[in-house]
């Protein structure tokens, strides 16, 4: 397992403050200024990986670049010329409902992405060998030392180590209406994530108190982050009818094959 797979499966939330200090390699002060270009390059940006936005266009063509896709419209063109309207009409409403529902999935998943993106915080006060630092929100790194307080968003994934009367918003990640309130101290190892009182998370607000924590995790591998993936993912998935063309594809290709082996047998 690499570094960054047991940095992403530790359970923060279940360590007592020195092992937590010890083990993402910080301290009360911060990290040092000599430390953050080696954690950037390691962790790399605390930003969400974005991907270039498509135009309604480019979503639709990119719905039609099926080989058999081509193939039924090339059906539903040669049904319409030797006079089988109906025919015709049928395959090209097929090809036209599956465009719209690709392009559609694809076109919720774009935007949902761009609303993640406009949660993100762009700056955030991150204590630095002992002195308190405004830096922009993507140079936050794992171990930095974030400084809380009311109306903060918070720049990455952290674990509370001192609060006041500490309440935050995190209706947009668990649903949870209510401020909740968090609280220093370690917790049982299998508490589910909206339980964890004593973390914070990107993106979320601060409605009330003040307080530290050090960052565990930024960029993609925040809770935010991870959102973020299963957007892509399922903006990615194919729909009902492009599984069935695929699975057509490979069956009238290894027929293809087997006909064209046959046929060459029986020339020789």
């Amino acid at each position: 397992m690499s570094a960054d797979e047991k940095r992403n499966s530790t359970h923060w939330h279940a360590l007592g403050e020195e092992e937590l200090y010890r083990k993402i390699g910080s301290g009360e002060r911060g990290l040092s200024e000599s430390e953050i270009p080696h954690r950037l390059e390691q962790y790399g940006k605390n930003t969400l990986e974005a991907e270039e936005g498509s135009s309604v266009l480019k979503v639709i063509m990119g719905q039609l670049h099926h080989p058999l896709i081509y193939l039924l419209i090339a059906a539903a063109g040669i049904s319409a010329l030797i006079g089988h309207p109906v025919d015709a009409a049928v395959i090209a409403g097929v090809v036209l409902l599956n465009t719209m529902l690709g392009a559609a999935q694809e076109w919720k998943a774009d935007r949902a992405l761009e609303a993640l993106h406009r949660m993100a915080a762009p700056h955030a006060r991150v204590l630095r060998e002992g002195t308190e630092t405004d830096v922009p929100a993507d140079e936050i790194v794992p171990g930095d030392v974030l400084l809380l307080e009311t109306g903060d968003r918070v720049g990455a994934d952290a674990r509370l180590v001192e609060g006041t009367d500490l309440r935050a918003d995190e209706s947009a990640l668990t649903g949870e209406s209510e401020p909740v309130a968090k609280r220093a101290g370690k917790l049982d190892q299998d508490v589910q994530l909206a339980d964890r009182t004593n973390m914070l998370w990107m993106s979320t607000s601060v409605t009330s108190g003040r307080g530290r924590a050090v960052v565990v995790g930024t960029g993609m591998d925040t809770a935010l982050g991870r959102i973020a993936g299963q957007v892509r993912e399922t903006g990615r998935e194919q729909t009902p009818l492009q599984r069935r063309l695929a699975r057509l594809g490979t069956v009238l290709g290894l027929a293809g094959m087997g006909m064209a082996a046959l046929v060459f047998l029986l020339g020789i």
